[in-house]
């Protein structure tokens, strides 16, 4: 497939410097086994490639290909280590699997409404296979009014908040007022080790998508157990703000657009529709592009044109793809140049003015580890704002001698 001439030819294009290696593991994840065969003729670092496959995420879907290309030029050491990863995969998702089943069951029997994010019914839905898309955690939204039944809930079965772990009392009430926009909080079962993210909305960007309500609910079959899940076009959406907000540093978010998009039943008018009413235009043309040039997804000929000129949307695919190359390099090299680039990118995904200034005065209020420093008093509340500073140069430089 041609692919679309995108954005300002001034520009520096880093999607021309990506690496065989991860050239190799693209096409191995896609459908195309000629282009692998062609790529397993060049010349490749095969310890690179297999870091590349584990770090983002979709060492499953590689070790599958090779598999059964059976070419003898890959390494047997690099297919060893693969297929080891895949069976320590197989372990977690069957665990992830049966608390996934057994967590939402719990909150419906309770009255709590939820639905599952990503995790198991997302790696059935669009890989038809529950261990092709390896899971960190189990990602349940519930309604913000139910929050606190949703909670103490989850802490009878067995999991505790990690955000919030050894705080007083006074420290846990200036942490509420600190981040009262907070969407979601961790929670770890330290017995199962499995770790779970309770939501209250699906992103933390100001986007309004559907709430666990009667009517606004798919439901998936887990070993027949109906796992309730976002309606497709708003999932897809959710999936796209979620990989953006990351800077897609782990291209299988970005294959999951491109599954998501390969099916049939995608009612593009109501996409088109939902993208304008929550104002996410740059983030849906960013992640086309990015499909477009590293996986060869063709962009919808309704949307062509459009996409085609946004160039604010080319410059956050450039930006997303350099975040991408150099979370992998900075893994690698032990170093740290990612995290100035990630705060400059995260404030330019912002695409107002009123959530930027909400993303900066997150940055620069109180965090976690500041109100562990100091519980001060709520007449002086306001000089967290002047600590915070400090506290950040501080761990900064620590920071830096540790790496020295």
């Amino acid at each position: 497939m041609k692919k679309v001439r995108w954005g300002d030819t001034m520009l520096d294009n880093p999607f021309k410097k990506i690496p065989h290696e991860l050239s190799l593991m693209l096409a191995s994840i896609s459908s195309d086994t000629t282009k692998t065969e062609m790529l397993l003729n060049k010349p490749t670092d095969w310890q690179f490639f297999a870091h590349l496959a584990v770090h983002h995420r979709v060492y499953p879907i590689v070790y599958k290909t090779l598999s059964q290309l059976n070419n003898p030029v890959v390494p047997g050491n690099v297919l060893c280590l693969l297929r080891q990863k895949c069976r320590e995969n197989t372990i977690k998702a069957l665990s992830m699997t049966g608390e996934t089943v057994r967590i939402v069951k719990c909150l419906e029997n309770h009255g709590i409404p939820c639905l599952v994010l990503k995790g198991v019914p997302l790696a059935l839905r669009l890989y038809g296979d529950i261990y092709l898309r390896p899971s960190k955690d189990i990602d349940i939204l519930v309604h913000p009014d139910l929050l606190e039944k949703a909670q103490a809930i989850l802490e009878n079965e067995g999991y505790y908040r990690i955000d919030t772990k050894n705080l007083t009392t006074r420290q846990l009430e200036i942490y509420s007022k600190a981040s009262p926009n907070s969407f979601h909080f961790s929670y770890w079962h330290s017995s199962k080790e499995i770790n779970l993210e309770l939501h209250i909305k699906p992103i933390d960007r100001g986007y309004v998508l559907s709430l666990p309500i009667e009517g606004n609910v798919n439901r998936i079959g887990i070993a027949g157990n109906p796992l309730p899940v976002l309606l497709d076009e708003e999932w897809l959406l959710y999936l796209i703000l979620h990989g953006a907000k990351h800077a897609w540093f782990r291209l299988r978010w970005l294959n999951d657009i491109v599954k998501f998009l390969q099916q049939e039943k995608i009612d593009w008018n109501n996409i088109m529709d939902l993208v304008r009413k929550t104002n996410m235009q740059t983030t849906f043309h960013q992640s086309l592009i990015m499909a477009n040039l590293l996986m060869d997804l063709p962009v919808p000929p309704i949307l062509l044109t459009t996409v085609a000129k946004d160039r604010y949307a080319w410059k956050m695919a450039c930006n997303a793809m350099n975040l991408c190359l150099i979370a992998v390099d900075n893994e690698i090299s032990k170093t740290n140049s990612y995290t100035n680039r990630q705060l400059l990118y995260d404030f330019q995904i912002h695409n107002s003015w009123k959530s930027r200034y909400k993303f900066l005065m997150r940055l620069i209020g109180p965090n976690i580890r500041d109100i562990k420093l100091i519980a001060l008093p709520d007449k002086l509340y306001v000089l967290y704002y002047i600590i915070r500073p400090f506290t950040f140069l501080s761990r900064r430089l620590q920071k830096l001698r540790t790496r020295n």
